[in-house]
């Protein structure tokens, strides 16, 4: 290692970030997956290195071209808010990237600092990449959106390996392909070899498990009605406007047709569905305060015959406000609740706020509380059996941990998750939201109903597969039938063979590099 970095770092920082860039859009919904091949370079150049400095600022240049543009929508959350708000979108747009960016440099520094091997440097960059991302999803609450294993989700024939090795042990996939040229390059041919038969055991594995049969289970068949209301996010807390909002999610939620995107032979058509689900906070009201109002509109909403869940506010002396999720039964009584446990920070409450004094202008002036615990809706149909509903709220779908733990310890039939993209408006955001669920239903063979406010609402099967949806900023209603479920490896070990690997790993580079410094001992 040298004490100085070498002339012309920036010019590689620079076409770092570039490359940055250019394999994010391996990423939902671009789905360009040789995009991931542009990694090479600045991993490449790292593998060169003769000061870990310079590693760092690879590795710190390399993940905020992956974040800055895959992130951008989050800044329109401003621009939906308006008024002095937006001021902040800079921060937004840029500030995320750099905070983020951060796990890549620290895991492209260790790989030029501990090892001399270029090869092995590579290699176990790949590791202290996927390490990186791993605690990405846990630090500070975790933020694991845009994984690297998320190129994945792009096409069903790929989705399947996530029942083998869930979005961690995917993110190792995905940068050993990504690496693969600057292997190439250092004639690695044995250890490119290794790695391309090993992602294609991976996605022979997948693919034979998408053909797996679902098991019927007490939620198979079920009808859901999916109701998307498309309320505009400047409208959807206007008292004056409310009560046209309630005679629209009562008027969609009576009727069944199946939307226009879906050819007939999809949907349901006739009958009384066994469960209507309305988006987060589709009753825009606290729930202690107005429960007549929301019993009466629920009662309206399902003609006195079927449950209905819906997004809701709680509250409680303090007074503590909740982000819930309400179960209530077709007589307008409330049958279970359910307070959103994972809270985004900034979003729904602000961390550090007695020292941050803009944060009112981001979060509000009020947190919201995190619930007590997670727990499953138990849905009673009408032949008398019942159906264990995981209920999770927006962000809560994106932790692979979390929501595999949920699923295990209550014994999950079945996930609904509801959430409200009107904030990020028509961008890439909803879409990926949407990539998401598809993953987290693939790792579980669970079937999912996402409902969402202005989009992208859909039912998911235990594939991962969307069979019925409803597009972006459309108003709409779907019928559609549960599928059943499978017991994946993932559901069963969660992220074992995740870990396996990478100690397989270690100990290769720990041979490679053993190797290297025994050579130039003699």
């Amino acid at each position: 290692m040298t004490s100085r970095m070498p002339q012309g770092w920036w010019k590689r920082a620079l076409a770092a970030l570039l490359s940055g860039i250019v394999g994010s859009m391996a990423l939902p919904p671009v789905g360009f997956f040789p995009g991931l091949l542009a990694l090479s370079a600045p991993l490449f150049w790292m593998a060169l290195s003769r000061h870990r400095l310079e590693g760092f600022v690879l590795g710190y240049a390399t993940g905020f071209g992956w974040f800055v543009v895959s992130m951008v929508w989050i800044s329109q959350a401003f621009v939906t808010a308006g008024g002095g708000n937006v001021f902040l979108i800079p921060f937004a747009a840029l500030g995320l990237p750099l905070l983020l960016g951060l796990f890549w440099a620290v895991a492209f520094m260790i790989a030029a600092a501990f090892i001399q091997n270029p090869v092995a440097r590579l290699l176990l960059a790949v590791i202290t990449l996927a390490l990186a991302e791993y605690a990405r999803g846990i630090v500070l609450t975790g933020f694991p959106w845009n994984a690297p294993g998320m190129v994945f989700a792009n096409a069903d024939i790929t989705l399947g390996a996530a029942a083998w090795l869930g979005l961690w042990g995917l993110c190792l996939m995905a940068l050993a392909f990504a690496v693969i040229p600057a292997l190439l390059i250092l004639k690695a041919r044995l250890i490119t070899g290794g790695l391309i038969t090993m992602l294609l055991a991976v996605m022979m594995a997948g693919y034979l498990h998408a053909g797996t049969g679902a098991v019927t289970t007490v939620a198979s068949g079920m009808t859901v009605r999916l109701v998307q209301p498309n309320i505009p996010q400047r409208d959807k807390w206007n008292r004056d406007l409310r009560q046209g909002h309630f005679s629209q999610l009562i008027t969609l939620s009576r009727q069944s047709y199946v939307h226009e995107s879906v050819s007939p032979s999809q949907g349901i058509s006739s009958g009384h569905p066994d469960l209507i689900v309305w988006p987060e906070t589709a009753f825009a009201g606290v729930f202690e305060r107005e429960r007549g109002v929301l019993s009466s509109v629920a009662q309206a909403a399902s003609s006195g015959v079927t449950p209905l869940i819906t997004g809701m506010l709680r509250v409680e002396p303090g007074p503590l406000i909740y982000n819930s999720m309400g179960l209530i039964g077709p007589d307008g009584r409330m049958l279970d609740t359910y307070d959103k446990t994972h809270l985004v920070p900034f979003g729904e409450y602000a961390p550090l706020r007695h020292y941050l004094p803009f944060v009112d202008a981001i979060a509000g002036p009020y947190d919201f509380q995190p619930g007590a615990k997670r727990d499953v809706f138990t849905l009673s149909l009408r032949h008398g059996q019942q159906v264990r509903i995981l209920p999770l709220i927006c962000y809560e779908v994106i932790f692979p941990q979390a929501v595999r733990h949920a699923v295990t310890e209550t014994g999950a039939d079945m996930i609904v998750t509801v959430t409200n993209d009107a904030w990020f408006g028509d961008t890439i955001g909803p879409r990926q939201h949407l990539a998401i669920a598809r993953m987290r239903s693939a790792e579980l063979g669970l079937p999912i109903i996402r409902v969402a406010n202005t989009g992208i609402s859909a039912v998911i099967d235990s594939h991962g597969r969307i069979t019925h949806r409803i597009p972006y900023d459309e108003t709409g209603v779907i019928d559609a039938p549960v599928s059943g479920s499978i017991k994946t490896p993932y559901a069963r070990h969660g992220d074992r063979l995740f870990w396996l690997l990478l100690i397989s790993g270690i100990v290769m580079v720990c041979l490679i590099e053993g190797l290297t410094r025994q050579k130039q001992a003699h």
